[in-house]
């Protein structure tokens, strides 16, 4: 018999339900669709950088303190961001579902697989606070240039 993995033990995979949930936030589903709506909502011609997309991922994670803020002015109004990995394996995900691509200038951009997608997920009103606040915040306003600045003085 051929092996198919690549274990000496191991000829299949079990999986098994867990006790416990994993909390919406870290599931990639939700980061998939948070991504997609940034891209739309918040990018330049539905394009950011990877520090665009992890201040703005921050930015949803901190709601309540965000709310009221104007995005307008020439610096971010907090001090440091923390890196999310989880939204570094969902921008694996949507690179490899080819619903992101890597444009020339190094920054990530919608696939017309995405707008289909994203389309859906606004129409459908699903995750609609988070997509009201990325709305709210604009697209231009959180530049890298912003980012690099507010990270400097941390």
């Amino acid at each position: 018999m051929e092996k198919i993995l690549p274990f000496e033990d191991t000829q299949k995979i079990i999986f098994s339900q867990k006790q416990i949930s994993i909390p919406t936030d870290l599931r990639p589903m939700y980061k998939i669709s948070l991504i997609l709506m940034m891209l739309k909502a918040n990018g330049y011609s539905k394009k950011l950088s990877y520090l665009q997309l992890q201040y703005l991922n921050w930015l949803v994670k901190h709601d309540e303190e965000v709310k009221d803020i104007n995005f307008s002015q020439d610096e971010l109004p907090f001090d440091s961001i923390r890196i999310d990995p989880f939204l570094n394996t969902a921008i694996e995900y949507c690179i490899g579902e080819k619903l992101i691509e890597i444009s020339k200038s190094g920054k990530f951009e919608l696939t017309a697989k995405a707008e289909v997608f994203i389309n859906k997920i606004v129409k459908e009103k699903v995750l609609r606070d988070e997509y009201k606040l990325l709305k709210s915040i604009g697209s231009r306003r959180i530049t890298d240039n912003k980012i690099k600045n507010m990270l400097e003085g941390y």
